[in-house]
């Protein structure tokens, strides 16, 4: 039997196709988005748990740099 893939919606509005790469801040993923009709690249970002709240606030920030 085949597996059956779970689709992933961001915000209502962004449907994940596929992972395009991963780094060291996070994932980059192939969208689509129904609002505007067309294909986008998210990033998702990833901090560890355990990461202290003045180190998650720096990574925060050069993710939107």
């Amino acid at each position: 039997m085949a597996e059956e893939k779970k689709e992933t919606v961001l915000k209502g509005r962004y449907r994940l196709l596929e992972r395009i790469g991963k780094g060291a801040m996070g994932t980059v993923f192939m969208a689509e988005d129904a609002v505007m009709e067309r294909r986008v690249a998210i990033k998702i970002l990833r901090l560890p748990e355990e990461l202290p709240e003045k180190a998650r606030e720096e990574a925060v920030e050069r993710f939107y740099r």
